[in-house]
């Protein structure tokens, strides 16, 4: 296979690399970081809480 037929078709690593621990490790990180960052998006679409005013004031109170 020549180096444009490489590029052509994506094929980068031969088969048996998937199937190695570091690759599954690697793979393994990649979903977990994937899973993290798409739950903190997810987070920031949440609107924020907003307390009642007996609350506030009830909060201030403690504070002084």
């Amino acid at each position: 296979m020549t180096a444009a037929q490489v590029l052509a078709f994506g094929i980068l690593l031969p088969s048996e690399v998937m199937t190695t621990g570091w690759f599954q490790a690697l793979a393994l990180f990649v979903a977990l970081n994937t899973l993290f960052f798409a739950a903190l998006a997810l987070a920031k679409l949440v609107p924020k809480r907003r307390f009642r005013a007996a609350d506030a004031a009830r909060r201030a109170r403690g504070t002084r």
